[in-house]
């Protein structure tokens, strides 16, 4: 006996096109401080629970949840049942800081626990989210959490960022998926830097929505039989991706109960099996910078496990970079000046850059030159482990392209770099007529992997030839460059030697690559289908791109090969989602004038784009000089420094009202006929969950 959980109407999905009036109905919601219970009058200023969230659940979404300064809060599931915050009607979140704690007790009448449906986002910024149970009563396990239930929404991302410290603790089962019942295209990505993932404990690991499933942790790939938001009953696949990917230090660990993951076939039958982290690796599951074990690349490079699968406290680390350190003043990329005199061969296996997972730190104001003529390309490989280059402190590495290549030496750039007062310098002389291709990206990148390129506290980028993001046909496929910059310039004037990788000769400043499966890349099949790149330039501060007459370049390649060329300004790359402001852009609906100028033609020497964007105005998130319900908003929508974090959100309450012309957030406009259709979709997704002992 089950009963079907009510999921939302069509109403909801014709409201797709208006997300910023969806956004504009976040409330923000902050815990007031100390510890106590969650229904209790602390929050907002002294109001309870019920009063902040129309119940005690969280059931109707549409929230910004902070809770912080050390405080405990105290949710007791038996008497106030789930705990289900929702995303339905908003970009619902839940944000643990500063080192405070949410603990969801289990203790009550269900011998399985009570459940948690969790269907928004959750930050963990060293704070803490605890699932348990009292030992004494019926209870015997923490219960599930749900990450993406019954209230799923169709094609629905739940972000789940653990850092600094944070924690997700749960004594009892975490699914990703809910059975067969979640929605159709569902993501839950997972991201730790800097955080622990604890599932032990539970001695009642038993539990039942359709199928008896015993795990600690357990993933559904299910098909279409007609349940979950979305569901026509084709018994196609539901298209769910799943993620748990390290970018920085961080561990999970599991119990006895261990690892499931389970298929379900086009007539609805499951099948499950018990499973390793290296199981996960090879399936896309588990990841470091977004790397996997899907193309063959070895786990080992990139985690540590302890203990043994089925047995209690088995384990899974991120391995770190390890560091290698400039010594100290002037010199050469290959000099004895690496970690107390060694010299680049010795401390990285080779002259010209790494393959071997290492963080190449140059700080201290040296100059350290690099000579393509003698070395070759140099290139950052991360299939041996993540890879970096850490630029600091005024400290400047410059790669010479002298030599007789008259297009200039090419740099593969397939790790992480970060310039913090730092400058990349890419440069030519003698017979070299350019400084030759930067490629972020480059037919070395590994299937899925993520670049992050971080340009920062005046940091710099001077690259005399081309700057490529992907390699025309030949970066992997999934391939993701993701370039930070606040107070940060690109200066890729100068050079005008015409380039070719393969069949496209290029003459661009800039270019990116969004290719189709030819048959080249890591993880190519031949499938033409398209590689699905994600190219980002994103501003949180101020900062300049500059460009010359070569300018931008955008290709797109069709599933016969082809290329097209669009040659671009930085409006159309703001339009396309590559340049954003604090994670805005014209995908987003917001308008570009509102975050940048430009000085200067397209096609014309030193083209130049300028951010807006003020470091020195705090909570000022749309860089227009003061402090006003607009921030809010762009702080819901992610486009603060530190997106949906509560620190942000603090910062923006703090300074509201400084500056001219502010406005209030409820002054923001919301049609009627909107907020009527909102309310009644919230209703309709008021359903009950499937196991018949739930009131």
């Amino acid at each position: 006996m089950k009963r079907s959980a009510i999921v939302l109407a069509a109403a909801l999905l014709a409201l797709a096109g208006v997300h910023q009036a969806v956004y504009a109905q976040l409330t923000p919601v902050s815990w007031d401080g100390g510890n106590g219970n969650w229904e209790d009058a602390k929050w907002n200023g002294g109001q309870t629970a019920a009063a902040v969230f129309g119940d005690n659940r969280m059931s109707n979404g549409a929230y910004t949840v902070t809770i912080g300064g050390g405080s405990q809060v105290f949710y007791a599931s038996d008497t106030l049942r789930d705990l289900r915050p929702r995303k339905n009607v908003g970009n619902t979140s839940i944000t643990i800081e500063d080192g405070a704690s949410l603990e969801v007790n289990s203790f009550n009448s269900d011998t399985d626990g009570v459940w948690t449906q969790w269907d928004a986002d959750l930050i963990l910024d060293n704070g803490t989210l605890k699932r348990t149970l009292t030992p004494g009563g019926a209870s015997q396990a923490g219960g599930l959490m749900m990450l993406g239930s019954w209230r799923s929404v169709q094609n629905q991302d739940i972000k789940v960022i653990v850092k600094n410290g944070g924690s997700l603790q749960n004594n009892g089962q975490l699914w990703f998926g809910a059975d067969e019942e979640h929605a159709l295209g569902l993501k839950v990505l997972v991201e730790v830097n800097n955080g622990t993932i604890d599932l032990t404990g539970g001695t009642y690991p038993s539990a039942n929505n359709s199928n008896l499933v015993t795990a600690d942790v357990a993933f559904f790939y299910g098909t279409d039989q007609g349940e979950g938001n979305g569901s026509s009953g084709s018994g196609e696949p539901k298209g769910e991706h799943y993620e748990i990917n390290f970018i920085g230090p961080g561990s999970m660990t599991v119990d006895q109960s261990g690892i499931w993951v389970y298929d379900q076939d086009s007539l609805g039958a499951w099948t499950g099996g018990s499973k390793t982290y290296e199981d996960l690796w090879n399936r896309g599951i588990l990841r470091s910078h977004g790397i996997n074990g899907k193309t063959g690349t070895a786990m080992a490079n990139f985690f540590t496990v302890t203990g043994t699968p089925g047995a209690a406290n088995y384990s899974v680390a991120y391995k770190a970079p390890v560091n290698v350190t400039w010594d100290g003043g002037n010199g050469e990329w290959k000099d004895a000046k690496w970690n107390g005199g060694q010299t680049a061969s010795a401390a990285f296996g080779r002259n010209n850059g790494t393959e071997n997972g290492h963080n190449a730190i140059i700080g201290g104001g040296a100059q350290v030159a690099y000579d393509a003529a003698a070395n070759g390309d140099f290139r950052l490989k991360s299939g041996n482990g993540p890879t970096k280059v850490t630029i600091k402190e005024g400290a400047l590495l410059s790669l010479d392209s002298a030599n007789t290549d008259v297009d200039g030496k090419w740099t593969e750039w397939d790790g992480d770099l970060t310039l913090d007062n730092g400058t990349l310098r890419r440069t030519h002389s003698g017979t070299s007529l350019s400084g030759g291709i930067l490629m972020f990206g480059s037919w070395r990148s590994i299937q899925d992997q993520e670049i992050r390129i971080d340009v920062k506290n005046g940091g710099r980028i001077e690259n005399d030839g081309q700057l490529w993001f992907g390699a025309e046909a030949d970066h992997a496929l999934g391939l993701k460059v993701l370039m930070d910059i606040n107070n940060g310039h690109l200066d890729l004037t100068g050079g005008d030697y015409p380039q070719s990788n393969g069949d496209v000769l290029v003459n661009a400043d800039l270019a990116f690559w969004y290719g189709t499966d030819q048959g080249s890349g890591n993880g190519s099949a031949s499938s033409t289908l398209p590689k699905g790149e994600t190219y980002k330039i994103n501003f949180t501060g101020p900062g300049t791109i500059t460009v010359d007459a070569d300018a931008i370049e955008v290709y797109d390649q069709d599933s016969l090969g082809v290329w097209t060329k669009t040659d671009a300004t930085y409006q159309d790359l703001w339009t396309r989602g590559i340049l954003q402001a604090n994670g805005l852009s014209g995908l987003t609906g917001a308008t570009f004038g509102d975050y940048f100028s430009v000085t200067g033609t397209a096609g014309s020497a030193d083209y130049k784009l300028t951010s807006l964007l003020t470091a020195g105005v705090a909570g000022d998130y749309d860089g227009d000089g003061d402090v006003d319900g607009n921030d809010f908003l762009d702080w819901q929508r992610g486009g603060s420094p530190n997106p949906l974090s509560a620190g942000d959100l603090a910062t923006w309450k703090s300074a509201f009202g400084s500056g001219a012309g502010t406005a209030a957030v409820g002054a923001v406009p919301e049609p009627a006929s909107l907020l009527a259709a909102l309310v009644g979709a919230a209703c309709l997704a008021a359903g009950a969950r499937r196991r018949t002992r739930q009131a």
